[in-house]
């Protein structure tokens, strides 16, 4: 095995290298006093694999050493990176083909790194996992503490808890928590007698001072939930914004959700709906918690009535005229669905209203002048100039001057001839009483037939959809209704 003291050497430059990576991939905030000089213990919860060594070497502010599986040190991407930072193995029985009896190597060179002075830290849960809540400690750190305090050799305990926001997202937070340092120099005395008894105890109080400086909740369920209510406590007490103070306030939270969610779900139910709702509705106003109790000057309020009063105003005779052209489209369409039984119903009457109101539309626009005022015979429906007499609809001119018509005035007999569409200064019959049509009615008709329309092409496509539902319905047994089946209703 490598000796602690030239590994320990030798992976400075390594380790100086691995920080700066971290600070480069996370926002990293250290909470808690500086570490002391001596024998040193770290124990921490481990929640990031390869990665919480690495945060716990960059805020500790002395070099540390770690445990590391046996597995790492060979056959591993990692293992040359692992054998440099000083790292000493540990043999575990989870870890398959591995010869556990070689851990007596492993107490030995804790022994004799804290024997050195030097910092040690492991991760006493044994694994790495992801659950947000400390898993029971293993036995190992509090023997090595006791142990070592039996052969004079005192060493001091420091918990950390190693907070992250969202534990995979670049340039996410993540918080270290550095606890008071403690020792176990009560318990050396009745180590000697009752090892087990004296190590269970040293590893229930370094699970107590861990939960104090870790928020226990699903990083996946209720961590992003456990943010948002300390967010939006933050924005309405206005609170400070210390790191310390934030991993507290979201210790409570995550304890106060947890006893909430056992002792009435259905509470804990209601709350999670009405914030829900909140962000919501802030998400379509686009606000924030801060804009909600934000205090305007004066002034800037008097500039944005003003501003906004003056758009509104230009604004305003277009809108009434847009409400007055489209309102009664949806007015019909109210109508229509009300006195239709279903959605078949509906799309039947609205496409017959559709076809019936564009065929009269197309008519009442031909009786007022509409082709006629474009230049096109009624009956020849000729493009060129007007037509030089009445057209009958056999396609002869029986009105014009050479008409038989004019035969009777003038005496003499002319033939019927078809319409030409001749250019002539003659006022063409079917001018008689000819005028415009009324344009404001066809723009109030065009909205409706095509709003009618629409409607009742989507109602079918509903109507469709919904009835192969219902018989899906039926093939498991239950009774399709016509309200269930229904949206609008």
């Amino acid at each position: 095995m490598t000796e602690p003291d030239s590994a320990h050497a030798g992976s400075r430059v390594l380790w100086t290298l691995v920080s700066v990576a971290v600070r480069v991939f996370y926002r990293v905030e250290r909470v808690g006093p500086p570490l002391p000089d001596g024998a040193l213990l770290l124990v921490a919860n481990h929640p990031n694999a390869l990665l919480d060594p690495s945060l716990v070497q960059t805020t500790a502010g002395r070099p540390v050493r770690f445990l590391a599986k046996s597995t790492l040190f060979h056959g591993h991407v990692l293992s040359p990176l692992v054998r440099r930072s000083g790292a000493i193995p540990v043999y575990r029985r989870i870890d398959p083909g591995v010869d556990t009896s070689r851990n007596t190597e492993m107490f030995a060179a804790v022994q004799q790194a804290l024997q050195n002075g030097h910092a040690i830290c492991l991760f006493p849960e044994g694994v790495s996992h992801a659950s947000g809540h400390l898993e029971q400690l293993r036995h190992g750190a509090a023997r090595m503490v006791l142990t070592s305090a039996a052969a004079g050799h005192p060493v001091t305990i420091v918990p950390v808890g190693l907070n992250f926001d969202r534990l995979p997202m670049f340039r996410s937070r993540v918080t270290a928590m550095f606890g008071q340092p403690f020792d176990g120099a009560d318990l050396v005395e009745g180590f000697s007698q009752d090892p087990r008894g004296a190590a269970q105890r040293l590893t229930d109080r370094m699970a107590d001072r861990l939960r104090e400086l870790m928020i226990e909740a699903d990083p996946r369920a209720d961590l992003p939930l456990v943010d948002r209510i300390d967010r939006l406590y933050a924005a309405a007490r206005g609170v400070s914004r210390d790191p310390a103070e934030r991993v507290h306030r979201r210790r409570l939270i995550a304890g106060g959700m947890a006893r909430l969610r056992t002792a009435d779900p259905a509470h804990y139910d209601a709350i999670l709906d009405d914030l829900r709702i909140y962000d919501d509705q802030l998400k379509a106003f686009g606000l924030r918690e801060s804009d909600l109790d934000r205090r305007m000057p004066t002034g800037q309020v008097v500039r944005f009535l003003v501003r906004e009063g003056a758009r509104a105003l230009m604004l305003a005779p277009l809108a009434l005229l847009s409400v007055f052209c489209f309102a009664p489209a949806y007015w019909v369409t109210w109508a229509i669905s009300r006195r239709a039984p279903d959605l078949q119903s509906r799309a039947h009457l609205a496409g017959r209203l559709g076809r019936t109101g564009l065929w009269h539309l197309d008519r009442g626009a031909g009786d007022r002048g509409g082709p006629v005022a474009r230049g096109r015979c009624r009956h020849c429906s000729s493009r060129r100039a007007p037509c030089p007499g009445l057209c009958r609809p056999d396609g002869l001119r029986t009105g014009g001057v050479g008409t038989e018509a004019g035969s009777r005035v003038s005496g003499q007999q002319a033939d019927p001839a078809p319409c030409p569409g001749q250019s002539q200064a003659t006022t063409c019959g079917n001018r008689d009483g000819a005028r415009p049509g009324p344009r404001l009615a066809r723009g109030l008709v065009v909205p409706v037939i095509i709003t009618v329309t629409h409607r009742g092409w989507r109602g079918a496509r509903l109507a469709r959809r919904d009835e192969g539902a219902n018989w899906g319905m039926c093939d498991r047994g239950a009774t399709p209704s016509r309200r269930d089946a229904s949206p609008y209703v």
